[in-house]
């Protein structure tokens, strides 16, 4: 509790500054643990279910969204998705935006709350310490119906190999294939215009080859194959140092990647039409997935016999 001189409580937090109980505190630092918690077991239900590496710290509205994705995949596969986790998942998302709320809210006294919005303030709901264990209750159901899915599932979903990028730019895709670059100096063709192009993750053993040059040199394996058979078809010349870009290829990156730039075919499939030495330096150094600008085309490639 805040001591009447306003000069702080036990962590030094002025009684001017926040007029708050310790039971008040006590529930919000619950909260948050809480939530915590649950975005953990939404993060591992994406793993389990989705055979995807590890989310720890990806906000629950990813998470949500990687879910919606694992079950349009199984759904499409004809797979089993349990209803209890459908609805396991909708309450974990409904009590994270509680918690949000309550979190990201301005406290100047228990039974008096707002958030802080850029048109004004707006009152909150949740007022009083009763509300907080409200919250706290849905959000320890939330965990305990999360924890009932804590499995991989009897039938594998299918892996996906995009795994699309939301609130970005459309401008951002012109890079490599921007009206410039067109070696002709002619309007590029229509599935090339820059509002065709989306952002993804793409997975990098999916990634295939669209043409067979690599700076000047033929793939022994020819065109549209697989660039992880392709490194594997060198390998030992890039261990001699003795294949182009050797050294960059097993050079492990300091960053991340520049996007590639990719054709996404109808049966899936994914060309790479910009930025093979960026793929075998993933490859080479056991990257699971790179950035990617991803544009849909028609079955124009098919792999060789």
């Amino acid at each position: 509790m805040t001591d009447a001189s306003g000069l702080g409580d036990a962590y030094g937090v002025p009684g001017n500054v926040l007029r708050l109980s310790d039971e008040f505190y006590g529930g919000l630092g619950r909260i948050a643990a809480l939530g915590a918690i649950v975005e953990l077991r939404m993060s591992d239900i994406v793993v389990l279910w989705g055979r995807e590496d590890a989310d720890t710290g990806q906000q629950m509205r990813f998470l949500v969204d990687r879910f919606r994705e694992i079950k349009k995949a199984r759904l499409d596969a004809a797979q089993d998705v349990p209803e209890g986790l459908v609805r396991a998942v909708a309450a974990a998302r409904a009590a994270m935006d509680e918690r949000n709320e309550l979190i990201h809210s301005l406290w100047p006294g228990e039974d008096i709350g707002w958030r802080n919005r850029r048109g004004g303030s707006v009152p909150t709901v949740h007022l009083g310490v009763p509300a907080l264990r409200d919250v706290i209750g849905n959000l320890l159901r939330a965990s305990e119906g999360l924890g009932r899915y804590l499995y991989s599932p009897t039938e594998p979903t299918p892996i996906a190999t995009i795994r699309r990028r939301r609130d970005v730019p459309t401008r951002q895709a012109v890079g490599a294939h921007d009206a410039g670059s067109n070696s002709g100096g002619s309007p590029l063709p229509d599935e090339y215009r820059i509002d065709a192009w989306s952002r993804a993750l793409v997975k990098v053993r999916a990634l295939r080859t669209a043409h067979s040059d690599f700076h000047g040199t033929e793939w022994p394996l020819g065109k549209e194959h697989l660039l992880h058979d392709c490194l594997e078809s060198v390998r030992s010349s890039i261990e001699a140092g003795t294949w182009p870009c050797a050294q960059r290829i097993t050079t492990r990156p300091s960053g991340e990647l520049p996007p590639i730039h990719a054709e996404l075919c109808s049966n899936g499939q994914l060309y790479v039409i910009d930025g093979q030495l960026r793929v075998l330096t993933a490859l080479w150094n056991g990257l699971v997935e790179l950035d990617a600008y991803v544009v849909e085309m028609p079955d124009r490639h098919r792999p060789s016999p």
